[in-house]
């Protein structure tokens, strides 16, 4: 995930540059992304699988604090 460093192993959004694809799509440090394309992540070897897989243009859902983020 291009502008984004892990800092744990679950789907977990340790660092994100908001001049990156991620932060321009709008997620953010502490977000956790539950689903790519509508298939559930657990962990960042299920997020590269599933980028690995889909075309340029992908629907992230994710969960921060204040609630769900799609």
């Amino acid at each position: 995930l291009n502008g984004v460093r892990l800092l744990r192993p679950d789907a977990a959004i340790g660092v994100s540059d908001p001049a990156s694809p991620a932060g321009r799509a709008g997620l953010r440090t502490g977000d956790r992304i539950r689903s790519i394309d509508g298939v559930p992540v657990a962990d960042w070897v299920d997020i590269e699988v599933a980028f690995a897989r889909a075309g340029t243009a992908v629907r992230v859902e994710a969960d921060r604090a204040e609630g769900p983020v799609a």
